[in-house]
């Protein structure tokens, strides 16, 4: 499948070869050109949008998804989870 990056080398390597062994007449060479140039341009233009668009959704979900927790010292945790396990083994019958 032709990705955008891949359709964009693939113009670049089109004007090469235009260039190098072409041999049209100058006014159907300078079309070509023309027309090799505004589909760079355009695509090249679509690919820098997508990836704006992109970053922003991606920034947006970090910023709304942020959680804060606060540092326990892992002696603090222990006790916790001793006590929960205590506290399970009374509630069983």
């Amino acid at each position: 499948m032709f990705t955008k990056n891949r359709l964009i080398l693939i113009l670049g390597l089109w004007i090469v070869f235009i260039a190098l062994y072409g041999g049209f007449p100058p006014p159907y060479d300078t079309v070509i050109y023309v027309i090799s140039g505004l589909a760079i341009s355009t695509l090249s233009f679509m690919l820098a949008r997508h990836k704006r668009t992109v970053h922003r959704s991606v920034t947006r979900k970090t910023r709304q998804n942020e959680v804060y927790l606060e540092s326990v010292p892992a002696v603090f945790v222990e006790e916790q989870k001793e006590e929960i396990e205590a506290r399970e083994e009374i509630m069983q019958p």
